[in-house]
């Protein structure tokens, strides 16, 4: 389970430690349920998520 949601994070122009702490959990959690050949590339499984989520 999740302690955050990916709506919750939303990227700025100027993000903060929060965006950067939660993102990295929730990197650490997304791993963890993929496919080790999904997850053994962080810029590739990154930019994946990078573009699914909301801009502000």
């Amino acid at each position: 389970m999740l302690d955050i949601l990916i709506e919750e994070i939303v990227y700025k122009p100027r993000p903060s430690y929060e965006f950067y702490r939660n993102y990295a959990k929730l990197l650490k959690t997304f791993k963890k349920e993929v496919d080790k050949k999904l997850g053994d590339n962080n810029a590739k499984f990154t930019g994946f998520l990078m573009m699914g989520m909301e801009k502000d």
